[in-house]
């Protein structure tokens, strides 16, 4: 699936997506960095839990020069919890 400004979103599995998240500039250098997500639907309570399991820090010369890839830890963990009840028939029965 394409995102808005070069990004995108694809399912390599059936609970592994990798993100594409668009460029985004420092000054002379960019970023752009490449996201590997698990995203499972959990229930009690009825919940997405997104987590990266993997990311690289992909961007222009400078970037790969300072080897920020190399520098850069990068965890993130997402939880969604539906507050109306007009979301929750998306998580089923």
């Amino acid at each position: 699936m394409q995102v808005p400004m070069g990004g995108s979103l694809k399912r390599v599995e059936e609970d592994i997506f990798d993100v594409i998240v668009p460029h985004v500039r420092f000054f002379d250098l960019w970023v752009q960095p490449r996201v590997r997500c698990r995203v499972r639907l959990l229930s009690d309570p009825d919940r997405v839990d997104i987590r990266c399991v993997e990311c690289i820090l992909d961007g222009s010369p400078g970037v790969k020069q300072l080897r920020l890839n190399e520098r850069v830890e990068f965890d993130v963990h997402t939880t969604f919890i539906p507050q109306h009840e007009s979301v929750r028939q998306f998580f089923g029965p």
